[in-house]
């Protein structure tokens, strides 16, 4: 009886065991890539709050895994497609450098990123070019969001897959800081010349202009009314006109 007792607890620990393994193996499907998960399929490097005299930048891509890791490397593709029109399309070379097409996912690793190295490009401000992943016996795209677009009246138009591709978009836009109406009077109308003309004369970092005045590291408002003075003179001698063809001054305070 003694040794039955034995026996049974054996098979028990036998049977734990076993469910034990193969609660721990939960996905025998293939493994996918996907771009990570953005709330929208373009990406946008806004260069307009960076230092003109900063003419390049590295924009990093990231590609996740969806499934097991390995424990070796395992190589997959991408493409770069340019079909967006004349005016807006990114050229290698003048938006952006040439890049590898092909990149492994490191062994025990769950994402990858690809460095792309963008260029600025004074005469194209706003420019797109499109980086498409690809399947091969590695990767699928079993893991994947698919978009059911619509058009201007509701009605559906042809689903696509979301995360097999990702839109990069660079652009100019320098917006205007959240502190400006409150020193018009000394600042005057805002524009976007005159935004980036402020900072590149007087030497002040875009990311600083755009900070709550007083804020730790930012303006303060003494130093935005004796920019304000410094920049009437200096348009006063220099005659410039806005993105409008509108001759730009500064408030009338600063000429006081």
């Amino acid at each position: 009886m003694k040794y039955l007792k034995y026996i049974i607890l054996s098979l028990c620990l036998s049977y734990l065991l076993i469910g034990c393994e193969q609660d721990i193996d939960v996905y025998s499907g293939e493994s996918s890539i996907y771009f990570s998960m953005e709330t929208e399929d373009t990406l946008t490097y806004s260069w307009g709050v960076i230092d003109s005299d900063i003419k390049e930048a590295v924009f990093n891509l990231r590609v996740n895994l969806f499934g097991k890791v390995t424990n070796y490397p395992r190589k997959f593709t991408i493409r770069v497609v340019n079909e967006f029109p004349d005016s807006v399309r990114a050229e290698e070379g003048i938006n952006y450098r040439d890049f590898p097409l092909e990149y492994e996912m490191p062994p025990m690793v769950d994402y990858v990123e690809i460095p792309i190295t963008l260029l600025r490009d004074s005469v194209k401000k706003v420019n797109y070019f499109e980086v498409f992943l690809e399947e091969n016996e590695e990767f699928d795209f079993g893991y994947m969001r698919w978009m059911e677009p619509q058009d201007s009246l509701g009605n559906p138009l042809t689903p696509y897959m979301y995360d097999e591709h990702r839109v990069i978009r660079q652009n100019e836009k320098f917006p205007k800081p959240s502190w400006w109406e409150t020193q018009e009077n000394y600042v005057g109308e805002w524009s976007e010349v005159k935004g980036v003309l402020i900072c590149d004369i007087m030497e002040i970092d875009r990311k600083v202009f755009q900070l709550p005045l007083d804020s730790d590291g930012a303006l303060t408002y003494a130093k935005v009314r004796f920019i304000a003075i410094q920049m009437a003179d200096y348009f006063y001698y220099n005659e410039t006109y806005d993105e409008n063809g509108k001759l730009i001054e500064m408030g009338e305070d600063a000429y006081m």
